[in-house]
């Protein structure tokens, strides 16, 4: 409640990086990702709606996390002791294995469709939106047009949603439609849709949509390949990553994974896996296809190891600095939420 009232922000970057990596942690402890749908479809919501709720979990967390920082330097500083830090190196790590790890940047590059299969697409979501205007009951449009598989037997059905949770071109226009009203074609990068808002409550609204998506062909993959080893070829030669990504890849992908746990690669999908199965720091590995954001969409990805280290024993003149980190921010925390919790019982005496 005290993020809220305060001006935190999260960068959407950021929202967005966290959302993918849990997303992509939770659909992978599933054999395979039929059972991930099972499992979503039993809790009665559509992968859409999982992946908007997860956001708003990640936002909650990423919010208080970002509070208990910024006001961390409020209060008294706090300090750790050589002492403190090798207690807990010989409680912690000694005897234990440090775990392989591996840094990466990256560019995902997206196929994109030709300007015929755009304009096709276009006229479509056009004709099915004069054809709701004449009557056609939404649902029944959905079942028929929508190509968003994880909802269109539900009638196009996304829930309460809100905004903060949605592209802007879609939140743009939900939170101008009129209720019951079908508005578009709107554009976003998964296609166009056709937008009506059931219900409003709060800052949420009940939305249903239809998604119309350009077909691509072997051309515009044969393009998107292209493009992909021109990326590569021009970050062997010393191009930045995140100069290309921002030119060519796409927006809500991040492109910077520091130091993170090598047997955890496979979360980013199996081609990931084999692509990185024997990683040399400082080379550029790819362009591979992997999986899309849409089923049947595979995406293209570059991708450039900024480090890897093997497994081994933690010593500690190695994590030192990490550790003082952590007790620096645990004992902060813990200071933190005792003030905090001695402002509310004030409050409440008052």
């Amino acid at each position: 409640q005290k993020a809220k009232e305060t001006d935190i922000q999260v960068p959407p970057d950021q929202l967005d990086g966290e959302t993918d990596r849990r997303f992509r942690e939770i659909r992978n402890s599933f054999p395979t990702a039929t059972d991930f749908q099972d499992a979503v479809t039993k809790s009665g919501r559509s992968l859409v709606q999982y992946r908007h709720w997860l956001r708003g979990q990640v936002h909650s967390q990423l919010m208080i996390d970002e509070f208990i920082r910024a006001n961390r330097g409020n209060l008294p500083p706090v300090a750790v002791t050589d002492e403190e830090i090798r207690a807990y190196y010989e409680d912690n790590l000694v005897g234990q294995t440090r775990p392989a790890s591996i840094s990466l940047e990256q560019v995902v590059i997206e196929p994109s469709p030709g300007e015929a299969a755009r304009d096709s697409s276009i006229a479509l979501a056009e004709q099915v939106l004069a054809e709701l205007r004449d009557g056609l009951d939404f649902e029944i449009a959905a079942r028929q047009y929508s190509m968003d598989m994880s909802n269109r037997e539900q009638g196009g059905d996304l829930g309460w949603i809100q905004r903060s949770l949605l592209v802007p071109s879609f939140a743009d226009a939900a939170w101008a439609a009129r209720t019951g009203q079908p508005v578009g074609p709107v554009a976003t990068r998964f296609g166009y849709h056709i937008i009506r808002v059931d219900n409003v409550r709060g800052g949420e609204r009940k939305i249903r949509h239809i998604l119309i998506q350009p077909l691509l062909d072997e051309t515009d993959f044969r393009r998107t390949g292209e493009l992909a080893i021109a990326v590569a070829d021009s970050i062997r030669e010393g191009a930045e990553v995140r100069a290309m990504a921002e030119k060519y890849g796409v927006r809500e992908v991040p492109v910077r994974f520091p130091e993170i746990p090598y047997d955890q690669v496979s979360q980013f999908g199996e081609a990931y896996a084999q692509a990185l199965a024997n990683p040399v720091p400082g080379s550029v590995v790819g362009p591979f296809q992997t999986e899309g954001f849409m089923p049947g969409r595979p995406v293209f990805a570059v991708v450039r190891i900024t480090g890897y280290q093997s497994e081994g024993a933690w010593k500690l003149e190695d994590i030192r600095e990490q550790i003082r980190e952590s007790l620096l921010n645990e004992k902060g925390y813990v200071r933190f939420l005792d003030e905090l919790r001695n402002e509310v019982y004030v409050d409440i005496r008052l």
